[in-house]
């Protein structure tokens, strides 16, 4: 009788443990990406399949942080260089601060236009861009996300909306903490020659 007692008594402690335990994501709190979780070093690069609808051509492109033009205890500005086949098309630089990362390309052909990110980032997260009237927002977080043969956990995907007379911008970017940009799709549509789709995809990177 003792044990009978016992066994159900440990059943029960087991059940109520069971069932006040939280579920894994609220144990973790909310999934966050930090200024920190975003790699930015000299030497890092980045290797995207480029593609767009005017040419129809795939090309690769390869994105690089060549250096440190500036730093002081608020911020660091790097200089970057974009190639395409091996052919020079941009060089340009990234203001990192605690709080924002910025791409200032130097021309038309950079990868990535005036894109400002914002610091820590959550799932509903917003904040305006570069330009005003330029809105971004994290609008989903994607998990499991297959990327180069394998499954990370959470990816930030954020949606960015510009609209300026003459044209519009509609893109989304994927982050993915520790390694950075792995996705972008962008649309620019303008006045006469219509609409550009670009989609960026990342193929290779290496980050210190």
């Amino acid at each position: 009788m003792r044990k009978a007692f016992y066994l159900l008594a440990a059943i029960a402690v087991i059940c109520w443990l069971a069932s006040c335990r939280p579920e894994c994501g609220s144990c973790a709190g909310p999934l966050k990406l930090t200024s920190a979780g975003f790699p930015l070093a000299v030497n890092d690069q980045w290797t995207y399949r480029d593609s767009d609808n005017i040419s129809g051509m795939v090309d690769t492109a390869l994105f690089v942080v060549t250096g440190t033009i500036s730093t002081n205890s608020d911020s660091t500005v790097y200089a970057t260089r974009t190639t395409v086949k091996g052919v020079l098309v941009d060089s340009g630089t990234i203001l990192s601060t605690a709080n924002n990362v910025v791409y200032r390309p130097g021309g038309v052909q950079s990868l990535f236009s005036y894109l400002k990110l914002t610091f820590p980032m959550l799932k509903n997260s917003a904040w305006s861009g570069y330009y005003p009237g330029d809105t971004m927002n994290v609008s989903a977080i994607i998990s499991p996300y297959p990327l180069l043969g394998t499954n990370y956990t959470n990816a930030f995907n954020i949606s960015r909306s510009y609209l300026t007379p003459g044209f519009a911008i509609q893109a989304t970017l994927d982050i993915i903490e520790g390694i950075g940009i792995v996705e972008e799709n962008i649309s620019i549509t303008s006045v006469g020659p219509g609409t550009t789709y670009r989609t960026l995809k990342l193929i290779a990177y290496t980050v210190y």
